[in-house]
C-alpha cells in the first residue's frame, strides 16, 4: 500500500502558502466548519454557501496568516464571486478543519 503524504503547512507560512493550504482543504466541504455567527452574517449579507466555498477554494489571503494563542492559524481571504467581493475570516486548527469565523 502506498500512502499519500499530505501537504504540510510551513512553520511560518506566507500568505501564498496559507492560501494554497486553505484552497486545498476546501476542496472537500467536510473540512469546512461554519460557525453560528458566520451563518448569521451570511444570511444578513445574502452570501450563499456556494459564494463562501468559492472564496475558500479560489481566494487569496489579504490579512495574516498569524498563529492564535490556541495554536490555530488565522487569516482573512477574499474572492470576487457573482460581482461581489466575498471576504471570510477563518481559522485552521490542528485537525486541518477550516473554521469560518465570519463573512462579509
Amino acid at each position: 500500500m502506498i500512502g499519500i503524504m499530505a501537504e504540510v503547512l510551513p512553520l511560518n507560512p506566507s500568505p501564498e502558502d496559507m492560501a494554497r493550504h486553505v484552497n486545498r482543504l476546501a476542496e472537500d466541504s467536510k473540512n469546512v466548519v461554519i460557525t453560528h455567527h458566520a451563518r448569521d452574517r451570511m444570511g444578513e449579507r445574502r452570501i450563499t454557501s456556494r459564494h463562501l466555498m468559492t472564496c475558500l477554494r479560489k481566494g487569496r489571503v489579504i490579512e495574516g496568516p498569524y498563529k492564535a494563542v490556541n495554536g490555530d492559524w488565522r487569516c482573512t481571504m477574499v474572492r470576487a464571486v457573482s460581482g461581489m467581493d466575498i471576504t471570510a475570516a477563518i481559522a485552521v486548527n490542528f485537525e486541518d478543519d477550516l473554521i469560518v469565523v465570519t463573512v462579509f
